[in-house]
C-alpha cells in the first residue's frame, strides 16, 4: 500500500515547493487534483511512473523513500567515454560504482521504454539485486529478449511491460520468463544521432 502523504512530501522536496497547487502545476495536473489524491489516499500508479521517468528519479524512492533518489546514469559526456560502435563499453564497466564483474551492456533498439531509455542508448545490466516493483529488467521469453519494467499490482499480478503504452502487450511474470539481469545504469546520449 502506497503512503500517499509521504509520496506527496517527496515530490514537494524534489521540486523544492511547499503547496499542493504548486505540485499540481509542476506535474501537469489540474489545481485540486493533488488534494483529491491526498483525501482519497490514492495516486494513479501510471502518474507515479510518468513522474519518475520524466524527472529521472527512482520509482522505489518516490513510493517508499528507500534507495537513491536519482537513477544512476552517465550524462551528456558519455559519448566521450564510448566510441560510436561501443567497442569500449566493457572497458568502463569495472569503473562504475557497484557493478559486478558479471555486468554486461546492451543497446536499446526500440523506444518502448522512452523516456527512461531511448532507442540507441546503452544500458548496463547486472546481477539482480532484488525483484522490485518499478525495476527495469533484461528478460528472456523463448528466443526473444526484452528490456522492460516490472509492475506488481495490488492483486498480486506481476507483469513486465514497456513504459510507452500501446507498443507491446504485457508479459506475465511466470516460469516461461527468465530474468537475465537488472538495469543498473543508463548511458544517456552515448551514440550521436546520424543525420540521414
Amino acid at each position: 500500500m502506497l503512503e500517499i502523504d509521504n509520496i506527496i512530501l517527496r515530490l514537494k522536496y524534489h521540486f523544492g515547493i511547499k503547496k499542493n497547487f504548486e505540485l499540481a502545476e509542476k506535474i501537469g495536473v489540474k489545481g485540486r487534483t493533488v488534494d483529491t489524491w491526498v483525501n482519497r489516499k490514492k495516486i494513479p500508479e501510471k502518474i507515479l511512473y510518468e513522474i519518475a521517468n520524466k524527472e529521472n528519479i527512482s520509482y522505489e524512492w518516490l513510493t517508499t523513500g528507500k534507495g537513491n533518489k536519482e537513477l544512476p546514469f552517465l550524462g551528456q559526456g558519455a559519448d566521450e567515454i564510448l566510441d560510436a560502435n561501443a567497442a569500449e563499453v566493457k572497458v568502463i564497466l569495472p569503473s562504475l560504482a557497484g557493478v559486478s564483474p558479471r555486468a554486461y551492456w546492451r543497446v536499446k533498439t526500440d523506444n518502448n521504454m522512452y523516456p527512461a531509455i531511448d532507442s540507441g542508448e546503452y544500458v548496463i545490466v547486472d546481477d539482480i539485486k532484488e525483484i522490485k516493483d518499478g525495476g527495469i529488467y533484461h528478460i528472456e521469453v523463448g528466443d526473444d529478449t526484452y528490456i522492460l519494467r516490472l509492475h506488481i499490482y495490488d492483486d498480486g499480478r506481476q507483469v513486465f511491460k514497456p513504459d510507452v503504452e500501446n507498443m507491446a502487450e504485457e508479459i506475465p511474470f511466470n516460469k516461461q520468463v527468465k530474468i537475465l539481469g537488472q538495469v543498473v545504469y543508463i548511458l544517456k546520449n552515448a551514440i550521436p544521432e546520424k543525420d540521414y
